[in-house]
């Protein structure tokens, strides 16, 4: 199986690079909150995927943080947790009101100002099925981040199906990402056939040129103060900048793994793992296809054997 980067070191030698940081390191002050399952309904189960083996701690994301689109966040320190449990009880004490309501009050800011201050990156939920995040969100960005002087963040969003988008959503949306990148890096992910329809939708005119469709697309989207576009397939994964470009064909995986309700929760996990541990883009890339990978629902060894075992078969196959 042919694997390569573009413009930078063998796919192999990246691979073989993290087989050899999953032999050295030992979790640190690092943390990565998820809400990876394994199953489903009352038979879903917390899995753990793996992150210590480079040098993550994992534990699972409240539930006050997923109800504000939150799908991951990692921490280059480990964040003292009162604060988050203290907005859990504040969130759960109020159900009858608003979920925006609650978090514009002076006490939910104040802790989310204290449970923030060692974040490195967040990615949210699809922006398509959850609208409330861009109403949410601005006065978090104004009134917790503003005040904490965090400009060095990565956000990783997911437009969805944009054709579920009423006129005037997506140029909302655009506008959403705008505000962040103000605090740091912005990533926009879709998968393929997204990108498509995205496309379509921006340039419904366009001469059928694929490629210069997307060159046109990547052109607009980085003239919006998007950092980077992650597009992945069923056969690759491609992160593109605005300079450059990496490609990573993906090793074949079980249908139950590559179809799982959470594989896009599990690749993430592993890129904002790699961004947290300085891999670079094409070392996030590789990680982020490991962890993906290594933890399908057939997948029972343990986690740190998992993954390693997942990079030597991979690395074995070049």
């Amino acid at each position: 199986m042919e694997t390569t980067f573009e413009n930078r070191h063998p796919a192999k030698q990246v691979l073989k690079d993290l087989l050899w940081m999953t032999q050295q390191q030992t979790a640190d002050t690092r943390l990565h909150l998820g809400h990876a399952l394994a199953g489903a309904g009352q038979a879903a189960e917390r899995k753990l995927l793996g992150l210590r083996s480079v040098g993550v701690n994992e534990h699972f994301l409240p539930a006050v943080l997923q109800a504000m689109g939150i799908r991951s966040i990692t921490f280059d320190r480990l964040s003292d947790p009162r604060p988050v449990l203290a907005l859990n009880r504040l969130f759960e004490d109020n159900q009858g009101l608003a979920l925006r309501e609650i978090m514009e009050g002076k006490e939910a800011m104040l802790l989310l100002q204290l449970f923030f201050q060692n974040a490195k990156s967040f990615a949210f939920d699809d922006w398509s099925t959850n609208p409330q995040i861009p109403e949410l969100w601005q006065p978090i960005l104004d009134k917790v981040l503003l005040p904490l002087e965090k400009r060095n963040l990565d956000f990783i969003f997911y437009p969805g199906d944009p054709t579920s988008a009423k006129p005037g959503q997506l140029m909302e949306f655009f506008s959403l990402l705008e505000s962040f990148s103000g605090y740091g890096k912005v990533t926009l992910a879709m998968e393929e056939s997204e990108q498509a329809a995205l496309k379509d939708i921006l340039f419904p005119s366009s001469a059928p040129d694929a490629a210069g469709e997307n060159s046109k697309l990547r052109s607009l989207l980085f003239s919006r103060h998007i950092h980077a576009l992650l597009i992945y397939s069923p056969k690759q994964a491609s992160i593109y900048l605005a300079q450059t470009h990496f490609r990573i064909k993906r090793r074949e995986v079980p249908a139950a793994t590559a179809l799982a309700g959470n594989a896009r929760d599990h690749f993430i996990a592993g890129f904002t793992a790699g961004i947290l541990m300085g891999l670079g883009h094409q070392g996030s890339l590789a990680l982020g296809l490991t962890v993906f990978g290594s933890n399908g629902p057939l997948d029972k060894a343990d986690q740190h054997v998992r993954l390693q075992g997942y990079l030597r078969e991979w690395i074995s196959e070049f």
